[in-house]
């Protein structure tokens, strides 16, 4: 049996790469304000929190109001491109278990649940 997996893989790698520098030029001369980069999948939709960026570097990028920026793009998003009339949008944690009460960081509780409550109390 012969798998196109691994040829379709490094295919999407190679279109991101190409692509991914062109979307953010793309903003820059567009002068929209922030991008929402969205893997979209049959039933599932992802956006990141940050793109383009080192791992290491993400806790120090993520904010509050960058978290509560993506999700009410998302939202207005998954209403206007999407049909989804009322989405339904779960936010994952930076550390593993959500950092288990600060034992793998807090940035779970200091930055990301702060924003959860916010886009919450926002409907």
């Amino acid at each position: 049996m012969i798998s196109d997996r691994p040829l379709i893989g490094l295919l999407f790698v190679f279109v991101f790469c190409l692509l991914a520098p062109l979307g953010d030029a793309l903003v820059k001369v567009v002068g929209v304000g922030a991008p929402l980069m969205m893997l979209v999948g049959e039933s599932l939709r992802v956006v990141p929190a940050t793109v383009h960026i080192a791992l290491r570097d993400v806790p120090a990028a993520i904010t509050t109001d960058g978290i509560v920026a993506k999700g009410r793009l998302l939202n207005e998003a998954l209403q206007l491109y999407f049909g989804c009339g009322s989405p339904r949008i779960a936010v994952c944690g930076l550390n593993p278990h959500a950092g288990e009460n600060g034992q793998f960081g807090d940035e779970d509780q200091r930055v990301i649940a702060p924003a959860v409550e916010a886009l919450k109390d926002e409907g």
